[in-house]
């Protein structure tokens, strides 16, 4: 018996971009590890398959979404981040 009743978020990622692509909506599906709250820099590896890394930092986070508002080719594609 599976004592955690909830579906992992790996499981419900296809679920989620199928709905928002029906919808035809403008966005982007982020998935992330842990969040590192920390005002450091490092290099972010995106992918379409799997979190490389177990952690992002927040600042780094910020900035790749304030990149995502001006840069249409990441439009209804997913993405997998992590800090490598």
């Amino acid at each position: 018996m599976d004592v955690y009743p909830f579906s992992s978020p790996a499981q419900d990622r296809p679920l989620e971009y199928d709905i928002l692509k029906k919808r035809k909506l403008n966005c982007t599906l982020i998935a992330l590890p842990l969040i590192e709250f920390t005002n450091e820099r490092r290099a972010i590896k995106t992918s379409i398959h799997d979190c490389i890394g177990g952690k992002i930092s927040a600042t780094d986070l910020a900035h790749f979404l304030i990149e995502q508002l001006e840069d249409t080719i990441a439009i209804t594609k997913v993405h997998l981040l992590s800090n490598i």
